[in-house]
């Protein structure tokens, strides 16, 4: 079955000066579709960064808890009797 797909799509026969032409020669429509994708791509990063800032202060918590849960673990380790390096 793979072998007929193979075959299928090297027996099209693409129209390279046909993308060439489009490609060079771009139509308004993808020329407008082109830009709303920019636009829509900035307002996306603007927006992500606004609702990055909102949330970091409510993120300072988690970072001390993690410190607290990291130094937990560490004191843990030389319980049992290792080192920093995880040497016994």
């Amino acid at each position: 079955m793979d072998i007929q797909l193979v075959a299928a799509a090297n027996s099209y026969p693409f129209d390279w000066p046909a993308f060439w032409d489009y490609l060079m020669n771009p139509s308004s429509l993808i020329v407008k579709g082109l830009v709303l994708t920019v636009i829509i791509a900035i307002i996306s990063q603007v927006l992500g960064v606004l609702i990055g800032l909102a949330a970091a202060p409510g993120l300072r918590d988690l970072r001390t808890d993690s410190g607290r849960y990291l130094r937990a673990l560490s004191e843990r380790g030389r319980l049992y009797g290792r080192d920093r390096q995880g040497r016994n």
